[in-house]
């Protein structure tokens, strides 16, 4: 019963989800055929098509960043949305009458949303990609020495890159897992209030953020100190993290989001089966 929930979940979001995501790389492309290397080179030469030029571009810019922010935030938007009036308006009544357990329920919603914020990502990843690497006299493989000659001065050997990538992955996926999670915890606790449900899921949402990076902040201070950072001048005074100490440091923060996210998942299901609550 989970496959046939997962597959009426994202025949219900593909459509939104699609031309959001295809309409950011038609802006990147734009970017691409517009801004490249040879295109800003020949018109920049001229000195009365400066100014114009410029101006475009930090339009254009304007325009790309904002597309990026449109892309988070009615992308997250949309699937709090769709949990809350699937699971704890009038479809409720129907999706809690199914033959289906309270965890297929949200392991479906959890799972779709998750895939479309790993697709997001990469769209979003690879839009940024393409728009540099044009804009460099080398392209593609300019962009990539870049990045080598990057990880290089931050004194990143070649076997720890490899683990810095994996452990950045973790945090990635850690990251949009949460990001997820304390919306549906939020509506979850916030549907136990009689009055202003949605205001107070917003503020519920608000204090788990606060919280969670509270205590990743005071757990990273803890081991930036416990790892001898700066004992005789103050806790930051002319510390140079080494690579062990930034490897550590990202994969508590990645374990610490998916922690947070597993006991925001258990959370809200606990108050699915045990607490249900409908308007």
């Amino acid at each position: 019963m989970l496959k046939k929930l997962l597959v009426h979940e994202w025949k219900d979001t593909w459509k939104l989800m699609t031309i959001l995501n295809a309409a950011m790389l038609v802006v990147a492309l734009i970017g691409v055929m517009v801004f490249n290397h040879d295109n800003l080179d020949k018109v920049m030469s001229a000195e009365k098509y400066q100014f114009g030029t410029m101006m475009g571009f930090m339009s254009y810019m304007m325009v790309y960043v904002v597309g990026i922010g449109v892309l988070a935030v009615v992308s997250t938007l949309f699937f709090f949305i769709r949990f809350y009036r699937n699971l704890y308006t009038d479809q409720g009544y129907l999706m809690h009458t199914l033959p289906v357990t309270s965890n297929d329920l949200m392991l479906s919603k959890t799972l779709v949303a998750f895939v479309w914020k790993c697709i997001s990502s990469f769209v979003v990843t690879f839009s940024v990609a393409i728009l540099i690497a044009s804009m460099m006299e080398g392209g593609v493989s300019e962009l990539f020495r870049s990045i080598g000659e990057g990880l290089r001065e931050l004194e990143i050997s070649n076997g720890k890159a490899i683990l810095f990538i994996l452990v950045f992955i973790l945090l990635g996926i850690g990251s949009m897992l949460f990001s997820i999670m304390k919306g549906y915890a939020a509506i979850s606790i916030g549907q136990q209030i009689s009055k202003n449900k949605v205001l107070a899921s917003i503020g519920i949402y608000i204090g788990i953020s606060m919280a969670i990076q509270l205590v990743t902040n005071l757990l990273t201070q803890s081991l930036i100190f416990g790892m001898g950072a700066g004992i005789d001048k103050g806790l930051f005074a002319n510390w140079e993290p080494t690579e062990n100490t930034l490897l550590v440091i990202y994969l508590v923060a990645a374990l610490l989001t998916l922690a947070a996210s597993a006991g925001l998942y258990i959370l809200s299901l606990n108050f699915m089966k045990n607490k249900l609550n409908l308007d």
